[in-house]
């Protein structure tokens, strides 16, 4: 690296662990799995030109998306350099995750009740987005349960439910962000290598008012005739 490089990278501002998202329009912003997308994209210093071409699409129908991303607080400028006469940008993200403040998604307002099924909407299409193309791509692949070669290229759909006392409610979901946090918090090399594969990992767990009832077993079930 050389010193130009290195000096650049100090002056770039520290990427926080977490921003608190408290106003309505930029909730709106982040409702959009297109820019979902962009700011995975924009996780390391990049440019609107790299960051069209991983998308597949030309930079002009990216920048309004980049500039509302911008203006709202979610990515930021952090190395500029001249290229052919042009200024460059790279942009980077603000924060490493985003939290949207709970009164903004508050089910007793019809506000809060628009905001949470615009969150819920735009993540839930953006996942459907992820596994398309990965399956498209053959990054996922079916595989046997027995081809313990290539497990690592299957993909894990699961909906359960499990009946918790709230300790153990508490418990539980303490233990899996744990582990979630466990294999997050890697060296930066292992971002970059080629060894690795990126997983997508989607947590939903809460309490419901649904009545459930689980089939009893065979034996359980002669025992009551």
């Amino acid at each position: 690296m050389s010193d130009i490089e290195s000096q650049e990278r100090q002056k770039r501002p520290k990427v926080l662990d977490e921003l608190v998202i408290d106003d309505l329009e930029t909730v709106k912003v982040i409702a959009d799995p297109l820019r979902l997308r962009i700011l995975e994209l924009f996780g390391k210093p990049n440019t609107v030109r790299n960051v069209a071409a991983e998308l597949d699409m030309i930079p002009t129908r990216l920048y309004y998306h980049v500039r509302q991303l911008e203006e709202h607080g979610l990515i930021r400028v952090v190395e500029t350099r001249l290229v052919s006469g042009i200024m460059e940008r790279k942009y980077q993200v603000v924060a490493k995750s985003l939290c949207v403040a709970k009164w903004l998604l508050s089910p007793g307002t019809p506000e809060g009740q628009a905001n949470f099924q615009a969150i819920l909407s735009g993540l839930f299409e953006d996942i459907q987005d992820d596994v398309r193309d990965s399956i498209r791509e053959g990054i996922i692949q079916s595989t046997d349960d027995d081809d313990a070669a290539n497990r690592h290229l299957s993909a894990s759909f699961s909906r359960g439910h499990l009946r918790l006392s709230p300790q153990e409610f508490v418990e539980f979901r303490e233990r899996l962000e744990a582990l979630y946090e466990e294999y997050i918090d890697r060296p930066a090399d292992v971002w970059d290598n080629p060894d690795y594969q990126t997983y997508t990992f989607l947590s939903v767990l809460f309490p419901t008012s649904r009545k459930i009832t689980i089939p009893a077993e065979d034996d359980e079930a002669s025992a009551d005739d």
